[in-house]
């Protein structure tokens, strides 16, 4: 059983992970080059679903998606095919596609979702969000880019990243009809771009900024400052609007507008600090630290931070 003492200093940690100015270790996480994206959009959006091996990416306002038949494939910018989506195609920038099916924003105004067949392109149901917003620029990452209702995956579960219509963002868990299966709220204001890991969220506070500030767990709905920063970019203006995290291989692709190219990082669960094994195999060690991340959870309802 845990003493009291125990207790405050789990509490007492909840706060400091979310205190302004708390300090993080600085890590710098390299890219590398994978190619220029043909034709270089601020739109432009990419997808990986694990059930098919297909990649897909979408360009401006096309109507329809370029399908990969594979990963190389996708680099290599060859062998693609096109798929046509029913009802208008997916707006926005991000989207995710899984175990055979197309997760996108309906349109580029409205808190409206809709989900496709990735083999056909028909569409196969729509909802609304309660509580998100789609309004371009008050209701997107701070550069636009119609980036609100975002679709989010990790390879192993489907979320919705965006702005709630009060304060703060929102990101909601999501089942295969569109169904929200969790929600949780993130204390950004207007952050530049988000991608997913191993159920931990990851963000930066700025589309030109290389650093990524804020993470949340998804599980535990614990926030914390971090403190990565990717380089190898070169030393122009960064416009960085999509990130996809392909689980399969650990690496995250990253779209640059500027240069209109595509960027990875490899080994990216390790280098963000969250590996899929990162559980301790100690059965004792890892009841504690379970253990601990509840009572965490449920301190922060019960305590303030004073």
């Amino acid at each position: 059983m845990k003493s009291p003492n125990m207790l405050a200093t789990l509490a007492v940690a909840s706060c400091l992970l979310l205190a302004p100015g708390t300090s993080a270790l600085a890590t710098s996480i390299a890219v590398s080059d994978v190619g220029t994206d043909s034709p270089p959009d601020s739109h432009t959006g990419s997808a990986y679903d694990s059930s098919t091996g297909k990649y897909y990416r979408r360009n401006y306002f096309s109507s329809g998606l370029l399908v990969y038949n594979s990963l190389a494939d996708f680099e290599a910018n060859v062998n693609s095919t096109t798929l046509s989506l029913s009802g208008g195609g997916t707006a926005g920038t991000y989207f995710a596609v899984m175990d055979g099916k197309v997760y996108s924003r309906t349109d580029d105004f409205s808190n409206s979702v809709s989900v496709w067949d990735a083999s056909t392109g028909a569409k196969l149901a729509s909802t609304t969000i309660a509580g998100m917003t789609g309004t371009n620029g008050s209701g997107t990452f701070d550069w636009g880019g119609y980036s609100g209702m975002n679709f989010i995956d990790d390879g192993d579960s489907l979320y919705l990243v965006g702005k709630s219509t009060g304060s703060g963002w929102i990101v909601d868990g999501m089942d295969s009809g569109l169904n929200v299966t969790s929600s949780l709220s993130y204390s950004v204001s207007s952050p530049g771009y988000a991608f997913i890991i191993n159920g931990t969220l990851f963000s930066s506070k700025d589309f030109f900024s290389p650093t990524i500030d804020r993470a949340m767990n998804l599980s535990t709905g614990l926030e914390s400052v971090v403190d990565f920063t990717l380089t190898g970019f070169g030393s122009g203006f960064l416009y960085l609007t999509n990130f996809d995290y392909v689980s399969e291989t650990d690496t995250l692709y990253i779209h640059e507008l500027q240069t209109g190219r595509m960027y990875k990082v490899a080994g990216a669960s390790d280098a963000f600090g969250v590996p899929a094994s990162s559980v301790p195999d100690s059965g004792s060690t890892a009841i504690l630290m379970g253990s601990a991340l509840a009572m965490i959870a449920l301190l922060r309802r019960q305590l303030s931070c004073a």
